[in-house]
């Protein structure tokens, strides 16, 4: 579960657009492409990041529930954290040995060999730390009708190893008459991660409006400010692995 700390307590709508494109270039060598594949089967690599920027983004969006009544301004850098949890530093994954399916399904292959078609293992996310190795056999259909080899596969290891995520964005507001409009941009906080870069960039909207424009006119004066609040927030993340020999992108 993700916690998040704003730095004020207030009444939110979130939401957070994010989807997951798939990386689609190799150098064609039967290890990149395992590894590209690994990417496109487990989009969960890179989802529990995605989840905790975009909770520690929508956070803190309100320093009060109060707005006045005239003209006002707000200029400022909102603080919030996003804790990690040990679920969102790992994932259940489906390793498939193409070469074994061959040899398995080839009517005309030489029994003896040994090996497994799936294999289910857990995974480190982007969050995590060292991947689990993987083997891919190499199965000749031509003339052995066997499987000559295997390769080690080295899935992807995680990027980040921090216990929380703290989040901090240029913010702007201007109010009349119990209204607040926001905004919030941020551009490329965070892209070299060794050799691997993850640019991102954001832009929110919020609307805040106090409901003392309606309470005000009760009989009894309410002790609480009360205010409703509405935000949206685009993100937009790509990351790309450090190898030299491995081309691709997951976009966020």
């Amino acid at each position: 579960m993700n916690r998040v700390t704003p730095f004020s307590s207030f009444i939110r709508t979130g939401i957070l657009a994010a989807a997951l494109l798939l990386p689609g270039i190799s150098n064609g060598s039967p290890v990149m492409d395992e590894i590209v594949r690994s990417f496109e089967r487990n989009n969960n690599y890179i989802q529990p990041f995605a989840t905790i920027f975009g909770t520690a983004a929508n956070a803190g969006w309100n320093q009060s529930a109060w707005v006045g009544k005239g003209f006002g301004f707000y200029l400022g850098i909102p603080l919030s954290v996003a804790y990690v949890s040990d679920d969102d530093r790992t994932f259940n994954g489906t390793f498939v040995d193409d070469g074994c399916k061959q040899y398995n399904n080839d009517p005309a292959h030489v029994p003896g060999s040994s090996c497994k078609e799936v294999t289910s293992y857990k995974g480190p996310t982007i969050l995590g730390g060292k991947a689990p190795v993987m083997h891919r056999s190499i199965y000749d259909p031509y003339y052995s009708h066997n499987i000559i080899d295997t390769l080690d596969i080295q899935m992807n290891d995680g990027q980040f190893d921090f216990p929380m995520l703290p989040f901090g964005a240029p913010q702007i507001g201007l109010s009349y008459y119990f209204t607040e409009i926001k905004a919030r941009y941020m551009w490329n906080p965070v892209e070299d991660l060794g050799d691997s870069k993850l640019p991102i960039t954001f832009f929110g909207l919020g609307f805040q409006h106090d409901l003392r424009s309606v309470t005000r006119f009760l009989p009894v004066k309410l002790p609480v400010n009360i205010s409703l609040f509405w935000n949206k927030t685009w993100l937009t993340a790509d990351f790309t692995p450090g190898a030299d020999d491995i081309k691709g992108t997951i976009s966020m």
